[in-house]
């Protein structure tokens, strides 16, 4: 009686190869991920970073409109002031707006090609985040005709004072190195239960040679 076998059990090799699982959870086919994912990662990052971008030119142009009349104190600490920012994100490197722009410039370049390599949606969101923040500022300083400056308005008493962009790139920065750090210490995690193995596996073969 003929037995049957599948075809991956037959060729470890082209199991292995047609269909590997990665620390992320996720399956690659043929070496690649899988197109259903990438994309939704892509529309993840779109997303957000849309929204973001939307949110930061809504509350700027109210605070040109509004705070230029005069702070709003909220509660506590908290308050709204206008601070026109020609630095980085919380006023870092005031009067460097021209060579400011062009490095937010290099800097979404790289996050979309860092986002279309992204593997899981928790990363696609961050780098959204950024993404949307970055545009948003590098929007204020080429079209809002002041100067190649940025609208700060959220101001704490012990604080610099910042936007909404200032506060997603911060965001999805924070989460960027969250994500990074648990997936090394997984990868981490996994050799170390590999070497785990092998050292079991060569003392039950010590014991039994």
């Amino acid at each position: 009686m003929q037995e049957w076998w599948p075809a991956q059990a037959l060729n470890p090799r082209r199991a292995s190869s047609t269909s590997e699982r990665t620390h992320s959870g996720q399956v690659r086919h043929g070496g690649r991920l899988c197109a259903t994912a990438r994309a939704r990662c892509l529309a993840v990052a779109a997303l957000t970073a849309s929204i973001v971008i939307v949110a930061d030119q809504v509350a700027t142009s109210w605070a040109l409109t509004r705070l230029a009349r005069g702070p709003i104190h909220v509660m506590g600490p908290l308050n709204l002031q206008l601070v026109m920012n020609t630095g980085f994100s919380f006023g870092i490197a005031r009067g460097n707006s021209s060579a400011i722009a062009v490095v937010a410039g290099v800097l979404v370049v790289i996050l979309i090609w860092a986002v279309t390599r992204a593997r899981t949606v928790p990363l696609s969101l961050a780098y959204g985040m950024i993404i949307g923040g970055a545009v948003g500022n590098l929007a204020d300083r080429l079209f809002r005709g002041t100067h190649g400056a940025v609208a700060d308005f959220i101001s704490f008493k012990y604080g610099p004072t910042f936007n909404v962009a200032d506060a997603c790139i911060d965001i999805g920065g924070l989460l960027v190195v969250i994500i990074w750090t648990r997936r090394s210490m997984k990868e981490f995690s996994h050799v170390s239960a590999g070497d785990a193995t092998a050292d079991q596996d060569r003392d039950a073969s010590n014991w039994t040679d």
